[in-house]
């Protein structure tokens, strides 16, 4: 590339022009020579690496660094070399269009920016490209001071960076091309990415319920900015139409978002779900900021574990992010007809009747092992209902946890068609 000098002020003019002799502190110094190339003693700004490029990764930020070069570490055009130092930075494994800023860093020795009356008040300036691109902000050129190191950043334009092999070029000493030398020691690309995630599950056509404490269980029941809230969920097992009855299900809705705003393109979100314990599972996928699928309930009464994977893509299919979340899901046998029961029903309910797969294993598993093993409450009428005989076994332990309701209610309710 051929680069060409910008003289972008009022201010630069007059350097060119020699009115300047000293800066404001009365600053000078002579022009370079090969003496000034920094001592191979002295340390550096960034440890040596075997390799050239180094990445690293956050959340929504990622760094790529270049610090071996042929044309870095080496002080130019004093030692050798000419007015161009140029090398590469290598970007990889992000979707350039997700970027929403980006800056360069360059690590440099000895910028003369303010000279004296050195080279005729033609101080140093060095301009700064990255793919054929000048950079001028926040400062139009390298900026720094005599025999030390300095690091300089520059704001790129998100659209110059390129998946691959970023061109990076400094053009020494613009306006004299006699004078001034300077070394780059490495530089470094940092870009912030738009975060496009996974921010809102919704449980729909489940079971209202409630907490422990009496307080409903609302959508959604997991947010990414709550990351405590996994709440648990509800289903039947069965639905019912008239007299018949089919295998129940709730469907799952996702919302995305992206931070801080969305791109011009919409992400596909691959899914999959699997309950723990059983063979049911499934997969699929849509493209837009949200969208729903249907989880089919196994057919035993049951306490179970929802697995939620989603894994998102850009408008290229570059996968993007990846997110997972676990829910409590009670699988009872039909809708409960009790208004939002709380999760300490539930508990007892599906550990009671457990494994239930028809009405019949409903009833049994509830008698004998349900109530009379697990409550440790004996009773002589062994129908739902029946009234509780003291000489056989511990009423409270079961009455307390289900806060004044009868079994029947509670079983009928829950399990029972």
């Amino acid at each position: 590339m051929s680069v060409v000098p910008i003289l972008a002020s009022a201010a630069e003019a007059d350097i060119t022009q020699g009115k300047y002799s000293e800066d404001g502190n009365g600053i000078s110094c002579v022009v370079d020579s090969p003496e000034d190339a920094p001592p191979k003693d002295r340390p550096r700004l960034s440890s040596r690496t075997a390799s050239s490029q180094i990445a690293s990764t956050s959340e929504n930020v990622k760094t790529f660094r270049t610090d071996t070069a042929p044309e870095l570490d080496w002080y130019q055009p004093c030692n050798g070399g000419d007015n161009l130092i140029d090398f590469y930075i290598n970007v990889h494994d992000v979707d350039v269009s997700t970027i929403k800023s980006a800056t360069l860093t360059l690590a440099v020795w000895d910028v003369d920016y303010y000279c004296g009356g050195a080279c005729g008040g033609l101080c140093e300036r060095d301009a700064v490209y990255i793919n054929g691109h000048r950079l001028t902000t926040p400062e139009l050129y390298l900026t720094g001071a005599n025999n030390q190191w300095s690091t300089c950043t520059f704001n790129v334009e998100p659209e110059w960076i390129i998946e691959g092999d970023n061109y990076v070029e400094i053009d020494i000493d613009l306006l004299s091309r006699r004078c001034w030398c300077v070394e780059c020691d490495w530089g470094e690309l940092r870009l912030e990415l738009v975060d496009v995630k996974v921010v809102e599950i919704e449980a729909l056509e489940d079971i209202d319920i409630k907490d422990g404490a009496g307080n409903d269980i609302t959508d959604p029941i997991w947010k990414h900015d709550e990351p405590s809230k996994y709440d648990p969920i509800a289903d039947a097992m069965k639905n019912r139409f008239i007299f018949w009855t089919y295998p129940g299900s709730l469907k799952i809705k996702t919302t995305i978002d992206a931070f801080p705003t969305k791109p011009s393109w919409e992400p596909k979100c691959k899914y999959d779900w699997q309950i723990s314990g059983t063979d049911k599972h499934g997969t699929g996928e849509f493209t837009g900021w949200s969208g729903e699928f249907k989880v089919d309930m196994p057919q035993e009464v049951g306490k179970y574990t929802l697995t939620l994977a989603f894994t998102l893509y850009d408008d290229e299919n570059n996968e993007i992010k990846s997110q997972h979340m676990s829910h409590i899901l009670y699988v009872t046998y039909e809708n409960s007809k009790l208004p939002k029961p709380k999760t300490t029903w539930l508990d007892k309910a599906t550990d009671w009747a457990s494994g239930a797969a028809n009405p019949s294993e409903v009833g049994s598993y509830i008698d004998n092992p349900g109530i009379y093993t697990k409550s440790n409450w004996r009773y002589r009428d062994s129908r739902i209902g029946g009234l509780p005989n003291p000489n056989f076994g511990n009423w409270l332990q079961l009455f307390n946890p289900l806060q004044n309701v009868t079994i029947q209610q509670v079983f009928v309710g829950f399990l029972y068609p």
